[in-house]
């Protein structure tokens, strides 16, 4: 059996799978970019609440069993909740662009520390202040 991993990661992107599950994709920062399955992930606020929203920075719990690209999801901890993100037109443009460049440009499995502190100290700013637009372009 394997044992389950625990590590921070942001949530780039979620996709609805059948009644209840998810296809989640996130930016761990030990493991990179993966995509992982959460059953029943509609129906349990007691493991995922609302952490598993885009954008959320959160502590997750996950399993990869060996020869599998995908991971399963066991549990997510908020630490940065992205409702607030969606609020504000700016902040939710500035969100969907960073989310949009992360699909895009990090590698699956790679980890990067770097880009991982870079995209959530980001996101933590998107929270505290509503960015001018010369601010997001420069």
């Amino acid at each position: 059996m394997t044992s389950a991993i625990t590590d921070h990661a942001i949530i780039l992107r979620r996709i609805a799978y059948g009644e209840s599950e998810l296809v989640v994709t996130f930016f761990s920062e030990q493991h990179g970019r993966m995509t992982g399955f959460a059953k029943s992930a509609k129906n349990s606020q007691k493991r995922f609440g609302s952490s598993l929203e885009p954008a959320s920075i959160v502590t997750l719990s996950f399993t990869q069993k060996p020869q599998s690209d995908w991971v399963f999801l066991q549990e997510a901890k908020t630490m940065l909740a992205s409702p607030a993100l969606q609020r504000d037109a700016r902040k939710q443009s500035a969100t969907w662009v960073a989310l949009e460049w992360a699909l895009l440009f990090l590698q699956e499995a790679q980890a990067d520390q770097q880009k991982f502190v870079c995209l959530a100290d980001f996101l933590r700013s998107l929270h505290e202040h509503s960015p001018r637009l010369s601010e997001l372009v420069n």
